[in-house]
């Protein structure tokens, strides 16, 4: 059995790529799990613009939010000048049920740009 070395092809970052290529003007902010995570160029724009941590997965670059943080980091990132496309999970990953997290209500920044739910 032959072991596949492209490591875009996942189904998460062939999803991921499919997102982006739909909204190729926005930072794709992408849920995995208990985190957000924004790859390649964009996590490359990201991380400098407000701080995240820039680390890397088999090559691909990639920063994360913190799921309970969204609100706080879109709203950093609106600011920045960046326009934010959020894609979430249909189904919620086990979390602590006690808190009632949902997605932020939309946000705009100055110049108009804003939150683009995926």
């Amino acid at each position: 059995m032959a072991v596949n070395s492209n490591p875009r092809d996942t189904p998460a970052m062939r999803q991921y790529d499919r997102f982006k290529k739909a909204h190729p003007d926005c930072l794709l902010v992408f849920r995995i799990g208990d985190f957000y995570e924004i790859f390649d160029e964009d996590a490359v724009k990201a991380s400098k613009a407000i701080g995240l941590t820039l680390t890397s997965r088999n090559t691909i670059p990639m920063c994360g939010i913190p799921y309970h943080s969204l609100d706080v980091y879109a709203r950093k990132l609106i600011y920045a000048g960046f326009r934010v496309a959020i894609c979430d999970q249909r189904d919620e990953p086990k979390v602590d049920k006690s808190s009632d997290q949902a997605a932020p209500p939309a946000t705009t920044g100055p110049e108009g740009q804003g939150l683009l739910f995926v």
